[in-house]
């Protein structure tokens, strides 16, 4: 029994000190933590707690590449190798341009960006032979 005013958890009454019950809804004065949830959620104090959300379905394997997708990686990786030849063949541009040229003396952006450009080309259409392997293999099923 509480030897102060208080103030019932459930409906927020203020009690008398000495009372172990709320006058107004009859709530103990030393409820647990649950019996207050309980308590306020009943009489509208306190929003019920949130739903977990529903857990999500697995994801199911893409299925064999299509030949819209053949198609679409055969052009970016044409696009790839035609960056690496632009990139290359006209690297050379300083030769003609010395003031251009910067002070290391060396213009190896272009190539490194070509032969990256080129790595990637190549390894896209690689990719393109595997995924026309896969379509060609699905279809004679």
């Amino acid at each position: 029994m509480p030897n102060y005013r208080w103030t019932c958890f459930a409906c927020d009454h203020s009690n008398p000190p000495g009372v172990t019950r709320c006058a107004t809804c009859g709530f103990t004065a030393t409820p647990t933590a649950a019996q207050i949830s309980a308590a306020r959620q009943a009489s509208g104090l306190e929003p019920a707690p949130p739903t977990p959300p529903a857990p999500k379905a697995a994801q199911t394997p893409a299925g064999p590449p299509t030949a819209v997708d053949i198609i679409v990686m055969l052009l970016f990786g044409a696009l790839c190798l035609y960056a690496a030849y632009d990139s290359i063949a006209y690297a050379t541009w300083p030769r003609y341009m010395p003031f251009l040229i910067d002070t290391a003396g060396l213009m190896l952006g272009p190539y490194v960006g070509g032969a990256l450009a080129g790595l990637l080309g190549l390894s896209v259409i690689a990719a393109c032979g595997v995924a026309l392997a896969k379509l060609l293999a699905g279809t004679k099923q």
